[in-house]
Order: C-alpha cells, then structure tokens, then sequence
C-alpha cells in the first residue's frame, strides 16, 4: 500500500478521498510506519526537482490536544529535519490547556479512581500538556543537533518551555509556526502536505484506539474530503493565538455550572450529557470514582456541590438504590435552602435541581419529585432535554 516512492496517481488510487484506513487497533503497529513512507514521499518529490507550486500544499500542519501520545519525538525530529532542508513550512496547533476543550478531553481520558481536587485535576492536566511540548522542544533540539539538559526542560513549566521553544527557533527557522486553539476541533488533524491522517475524537477514549483515515487531495476537485479538513484547520488557526491565554477566573467563564448525580452502573450515559453540556459552555463537575456501597462523601464533593448552580440528578434503578447519590442529593438540598435564605447575595448554594429519568423510574426520594423531571432514555431524548434544561436558564 504504501511503497517506498509516492505513485504519481495518488489521487487516483483513493476512493472518495480515502487512501487507506487504519483500523482501531492498529496504531501501534502501523502509525509510525505510514509517518515514515509519507515523510519519504515528501523527500523525494523535493528531490526530484517537481515545482514547489505543485508539492508545497501548505507544508506540514498539526493539530491535537497535547501531543502527548500521537507523535513519536522520532517522527517530529524527522518532521522538523525536513522542513529545515526543504524549507517547508510547519504548523503545529495545540489546545489551549486552559480551554474547556482541553478541560473536557483531559478529564474524560483519565483513569484514575482515586478522589482529585479540581487543584489535583489542573495539574495532571498542565502534566499532560508539558508532556506534549516537551516533545516538540527536544525534536527542535535534535533535529538542530543543540546540546541539552533534558532534566532541565522537565523541570520548566509549560509557559517557560514555549517561551524557551520561541527563542531557540527565532535563532534557528522563522518557518515554524506554534499556536493555541481553543475550538472544539472534529479530531487529530497531521497534514503533510497533500496527504491527511485523520484520526477522531471520543469521550473516554484516546485517538489511538480509534481508525484513523489517510486522506489524499485531489487537485481536480473541488470541496473534496481534503478540502473539507483543510478548511477546518485554516478556521481553527485564524481563531488561534500565539500566547496561551489564561482564564479570568476560577471558573473559565463558564455560563453556567453543573454537578451531575449518577450510578457508576449509568456512567456511559453520564459521558454523553457532559459532552451535551460542555459543548454548549457549561462547566460540569462529576465524582468519577469506582465507589463501594457506604463510602461517605468527601469534603471536596460536598464543596463542589455547593458551588454549582445546577444539580442534574441522573435517576435509574442503580441511581435510585445508590447511599452515595442519595447523600449527594442530601448535600443538594442543603445549599439549595442556603442560596433560598441568601439570595443573591449568597455567593454559594444551588439555584435549581433537576431530574432526567434513564429507565422510567421516578426518583425515591420524594423531595425531587416536584422538581422538573425530563426523560434520558436514548440520544434523542438527552439531547432535547439537555437543550430544554439551558433554555430555562435563564428563568432561574
């Protein structure tokens, strides 16, 4: 499929744009072996003299969360050894660590069961981030055969790794470009030139274990797979900044917060009502943890409660049965009588509670049973409830 020189029908070869597909499963076995022919491809038909006009195709461009798991550093020194020799242009889109993408994709791909605080979560997420640009810097270093501390570079934060980056660059190629996006992008974006390796976002799960699609451009049409992606990733950049822009406030300028109450059994469901939410700029805070029947709530949980506005009870059978969610909802109404005696000027307490029925049970306690209660048996009903519930926002 992939042979050593590019076939001069390319374009020709692919079916509906689509060159090749990289079947869940497959990444580690295959990834980094495409990345070297299509890296190959682009070297040879430098050297053979082609018009740039007819190969530069926007040069290399990038985009993922952090990089902390897609790129080999192999393939970036290689990626920026390349573009020094041929001078071809690089552009390397990363989230913005504070973004509510980022927040979202990180908290959704962690594994730990252990309780964090939101301080706790920042951290592994700023962890997952410098991971990422600690690769890009290193590749740079090597690719200009810089000598270089790699304890040192650890031990930089992420701010001052990219400020580092800028500097040596500046000295070194003016034709790489870094910048911070903070759009919900469809999913990894790796262009080389005129060739795409697509891959696709999911909540809980990494890119890697996902197909991922080798798309060719065909130069004779127009609106074709390529082009659709390629637009994609021009809008995303215009929107980007050089800087990483940080939030204004503990809060990321949210519209509105939400605790979501659910049975570890319902945490499937759970996943895509906080995807509904976050894409519509809310802030959801959930306690993830694989929990044991009578584990008490911990201090942080009954804290974050307080300072949401929503409590969004996710009523099932399990949910229903649950200690831990019933002292949640416990934990709710508590503050929700708070804010009732403080009004607006209490800077804490929950403004509304919420119910969506799963499985058609009514909710046992029958304190939520006068509260609004909407339907989440299917995609469809989440979805128009979880539209309903921000409608009504502002009513509150």
């Amino acid at each position: 499929m992939f042979s050593e020189e590019r076939p001069r029908d390319l374009s020709y070869r692919a079916r509906n744009g689509i060159y090749f597909t990289l079947l869940s499963g497959e990444f580690e076995a295959q990834f980094e072996t495409i990345i070297t022919k299509l890296l190959q491809w682009i070297k040879s038909d430098y050297d053979s003299n082609l018009p740039v006009s007819n190969i530069n195709h926007g040069g290399f461009r990038i985009l993922d969360t952090f990089l902390s798991d897609t790129l080999s550093q192999e393939s970036f020194k290689r990626i920026f050894e390349i573009s020094s020799i041929k001078k071809i242009p690089i552009k390397i889109l990363l989230a913005n660590p504070d973004s509510q993408f980022a927040i979202a994709r990180h908290n959704s791909l962690r594994h730990s069961v252990q309780q964090e605080t939101q301080q706790e979560m920042n951290r592994r997420r700023e962890i997952r981030a410098k991971i990422g640009f600690q690769k890009i810097l290193e590749s740079f270093l090597k690719s200009k055969k810089i000598k270089y501390d790699d304890i040192a570079i650890q031990e930089l934060s992420y701010d001052k790794m990219a400020e580092k980056f800028n500097q040596i660059k500046s000295n070194n190629d003016s034709h790489i470009e870094i910048q911070f996006y903070t759009e919900v992008p469809s999913g990894p974006m790796l262009f080389f030139q005129d060739v795409l390796l697509s891959g696709f976002y999911c909540a809980g799960i990494s890119s890697r274990e996902l197909p991922w699609l080798v798309i060719i451009d065909d130069p004779n049409i127009n609106n074709d797979m390529y082009d659709v992606f390629n637009a994609e990733f021009e809008r995303i950049w215009e929107l980007s900044s050089t800087n990483r822009e940080r939030p204004s406030s503990e809060l990321y300028n949210y519209a509105h917060s939400y605790f979501i109450s659910y049975s570890s059994q319902d945490k499937e469901i759970a996943d895509h009502i906080e995807l509904l939410l976050w894409r519509k700029n809310r802030l959801v805070i959930r306690d993830e943890r694989d929990l044991t029947s009578g584990q008490n709530l911990s201090e942080d949980i009954e804290s974050v409660i307080g300072k949401s506005q929503t409590f969004l009870f996710l009523c099932s059978q399990s949910s229903n049965q649950s200690d831990y969610c019933r002292g949640e909802i416990d934990v709710a109404f508590e503050y929700k009588k708070l804010k009732e005696q403080q009004g607006n000027n209490g800077q804490e307490g929950i403004q509304r509670i919420v119910v969506i029925s799963l499985d058609g049970q009514k909710p046992q306690d029958l304190r939520l049973r006068s509260y609004l209660r909407l339907q989440g048996e299917n995609r469809t009903e989440r979805e128009s409830s979880i539209r309903r519930i921000i409608d009504e926002e502002e009513r509150i």
